[in-house]
């Protein structure tokens, strides 16, 4: 790991203890911290009045990916704690030189 990589890494843990949540890969996952970045639509004059579907953004370390021994891909699905808010994968954006793996996600709250 690099001094930057080693810099970054200090800081997404960091963030993690102050605003990390957890959650599950379903159908039967052990719980992981992760960040989870709200995505906001951009305004539209032709957009619908009300949101049709909520996105978000999961972020998680790859060490965390590896001690878990989890490979999330599209199509499956997280699940928070408390199992009220379900985030199904659409997009997985897997750069090797980043500490992280960002998944977008349709986001759905019970």
């Amino acid at each position: 790991m690099t001094p930057a990589q080693q810099a970054r890494t200090s800081g997404f843990n960091a963030s993690l203890s102050q605003r990390g949540v957890f959650v599950k890969l379903l159908p039967a996952g052990e719980l992981i911290k992760v960040l989870v970045q709200i995505v906001v639509p951009e305004s539209d004059k032709y957009a619908p009045t009300t949101e049709v579907r909520n996105a978000s953004k999961i972020h998680i370390l790859r060490t965390t990916l590896a001690d878990n021994q989890i490979t999330p891909s599209v199509g499956d699905s997280f699940q928070s704690q408390d199992a009220k808010t379900e985030y199904r994968v659409t997009e997985v954006k897997d750069n090797p030189a980043d500490i992280a793996v960002v998944y977008t996600c349709e986001t759905v709250t019970a």
